[in-house]
């Protein structure tokens, strides 16, 4: 029984600590509940307050944005507002600016003007200046050329009345000086070649030229008495060349023996002369250089008179052009150079004229300008004596 007791306590404990446990556990579960629910209610509750949090930390912060925002939009505004005064300030500047510039502008514009007003003056002064200067230049040249027509005017009448009046005095002078021998022939002269004298019938009157020029040397026939005057003789090769036989100054000349020569017995004797436009003295020695001027009898023969009146016959041998030099004029030789200077000229002749010269014989040189007055080119004749 007592088992049966025991089993029924125990079964009773057993139970009561089912209740017991059961109880506990709704307790517990109560608990829990209520744990849970108070939880809940805290996490609610935290939840709620993070959320008022959150809500018033999101509201702080939308205030704080906001007002951030409201900073900004002050800062922005603040910021316009000095960008606008900057602005202006700029504005003021660019206009400051703009006006200097407009000044500068001006200033430079009015500076141009002047740099140009000055350049178009400098121009206009250096326009002037080459305008006189070529008026000078043109007066300058107008005058030069003037000068040259007067002067060549003034050298053409001196050489017009130099050449009339040395026909002149030529022409007296050779009808007073040239003196025809008597015809001893009892019978007319009937032709023309007894009309004109003969050379040999021929005498000059030395004495009336000896008084007229005590200068005088010989004179000369040439060319159909084209070359027919008084040779002269005197300390230069210089006066006669602007001398009459005279002694009138005149461009005409006259015809004058080398001042080196003593004599027509020296083994070269040079005479000279110019060649003027009208013939006269040796301006007809330029016949010589034609073609068949030799073809007439005796046009190859030079007569000179000495003061003697020896009658000095020279055929011509050698005729050239050559450049102004002193070796044809050359007067005085020894043999050896002498026969040289024979070789020299006769290699030099246009013309081979087959005449024997040697150092034994007598030269007669005729020297005048080839050309216009004052060139260096000589017109020259080499004639041997053969009487």
């Amino acid at each position: 029984m007592k088992s049966k007791v025991k089993k029924k306590k125990k079964s009773v404990n057993n139970s009561k600590n089912k209740k017991r446990k059961n109880t506990k556990k709704t307790i517990n579960k109560k608990v829990t509940k209520n744990n849970q629910k108070n939880l809940n209610k805290d996490k609610n509750n935290k939840s709620k307050k993070t959320i008022q949090k959150s809500d018033v930390e999101s509201h702080s912060k939308n205030n704080i944005n906001k007002n951030n925002d409201k900073s900004n939009e002050i800062n922005n505004n603040l910021k316009e507002v000095s960008e606008i005064k900057t602005l202006k300030n700029n504005s003021s500047k660019v206009d400051d600016l703009k006006k200097s510039n407009i000044s500068k502008t001006k200033k430079l514009e009015d500076s141009n003007i002047k740099l140009d007003d000055t350049k178009k003056t400098s121009e206009v002064k250096t326009l002037r200046n080459n305008i006189r200067l070529f008026n000078v230049i043109r007066y300058i040249i107008v005058f030069i050329l003037i000068g040259i027509i007067i002067f060549c005017g003034y050298k053409l009448y001196v050489l017009g009345r130099d050449t009339i009046r040395n026909k002149i005095d030529s022409e007296k002078l050779r009808e007073s000086v040239i003196i025809n021998k008597p015809n001893t022939n009892e019978e007319k002269p009937n032709d023309e070649e007894n009309k004109k004298p003969s050379i040999e019938d021929i005498t000059i009157d030395f004495n009336t030229l000896l008084n007229t020029n005590k200068d005088t040397v010989g004179w000369i026939m040439f060319n159909n008495d084209l070359i027919n005057n008084p040779v002269v003789h005197t300390s230069n090769n210089f006066y006669y060349l602007n001398h009459t036989f005279n002694k009138i100054n005149s461009v005409v000349g006259t015809i004058f023996m080398d001042y080196r020569n003593n004599s027509f017995n020296d083994r070269n004797v040079v005479l000279f002369g110019h060649s003027n436009l009208d013939r006269s003295m040796f301006g007809s020695l330029n016949d010589v250089f034609k073609d068949g001027f030799f073809d007439r009898e005796g046009a190859d023969i030079i007569y000179i008179f000495d003061t003697n009146n020896n009658l000095l016959k020279y055929q011509i041998f050698s005729y050239y052009n050559i450049n102004s030099e002193e070796y044809y004029i050359t007067t005085h030789f020894n043999d050896q150079s002498f026969q040289v200077f024979i070789n020299t000229i006769k290699s030099r002749s246009y013309q081979n004229r087959n005449i024997e010269v040697t150092v034994d014989d007598k030269i007669l040189t005729l020297s005048t300008c080839a050309g216009a007055e004052g060139t260096d080119r000589r017109r020259v004749i080499h004639a041997k004596r053969i009487n």
